[in-house]
């Protein structure tokens, strides 16, 4: 189990300047929190160069790389650490919240009738039966608070990984995302679902909707079904070169 470095204190004195402690880690996810929603040219001066120094590339990627190409609407994605649904993931076209999936060692539980593991477990999914320790994963949501808490280290250490949503919409039509069944434990394989969502919208989306009604449309377990396959990204080019969507008629 990794060494924390940043005491308690630390991490409540920072907290009412927007940066929240990735759980279980001495990393940090910043939020800009603005006065009246005003912007002075330092701040922004500031706020760029931490971009440039802890930025991740998923704007380069995504951004600019997908800027020039016309979608049937707006494609907007979400990205957060928390797993308690802080920035609403499942209320944008795609959202990412970060995971940290425990592992439990069954032979290290003791079944301790005071668990330690139980009584930190914010959702209630942890709980000892019959002598032995259960992780509910259905009630779940992998936010690892559970982790490092075992006093036999039979939750000493968690995967880190990424639930992703398909399908939300903010606004006159609200619609909450729907989770892929994987939740993606590679960085890489998670960032080609997001292009292979961005590909699928392009080629089979109809001017004017939005992707929730896209994936309405075409069925979300066939469209899952598409996300977990390669063959948009083998056709990527092809999509990219195809003539869609070049009139308007977005309607929010």
């Amino acid at each position: 189990m990794a060494t924390l470095t940043i005491s308690a204190a630390d991490e409540r004195r920072v907290k009412g300047m927007g940066f929240l402690s990735n759980k279980g880690t001495d990393n940090f996810s910043g939020r800009i929190i603005t006065v009246n929603g005003k912007v002075t040219a330092a701040q922004q001066r500031c706020i760029a160069e931490a971009a440039e120094k802890f930025g991740n590339g998923i704007h380069h990627r995504f951004y600019e790389g997908y800027r020039t190409v016309k979608l049937p609407h707006k494609f907007k994605i979400a990205v957060g650490g928390c797993p308690n649904n802080c920035v609403k993931p499942d209320l944008n076209d795609l959202g990412i919240i970060g995971q940290r999936i425990p592992n439990f060692d069954e032979d290290e539980c003791n079944g301790c009738k005071k668990c330690s593991v139980e009584k930190v477990c914010p959702m209630g999914a942890a709980k000892v039966v019959d002598g032995i320790l259960e992780i509910d994963k259905d009630i779940c949501n992998n936010c690892g608070r559970c982790i490092g808490n075992c006093h036999f280290d039979a939750l000493s250490d968690g995967t880190y990984g990424y639930k992703i949503y398909i399908g939300g919409r903010w606004g006159k039509k609200v619609a909450h995302g729907r989770t892929l069944s994987k939740v993606f434990t590679d960085k890489e394989e998670a960032m080609k679902v997001i292009e292979k969502a961005i590909l699928l919208f392009r080629e089979q989306g109809k001017t004017g909707e939005r992707f929730a009604a896209t994936i309405e449309r075409l069925g979300f377990e066939n469209v899952e079904a598409q996300l977990l396959a390669d063959d948009l990204l083998e056709r990527k080019q092809q999509i990219l070169d195809a003539q869609l969507h070049v009139t308007g008629g977005a309607t929010c």
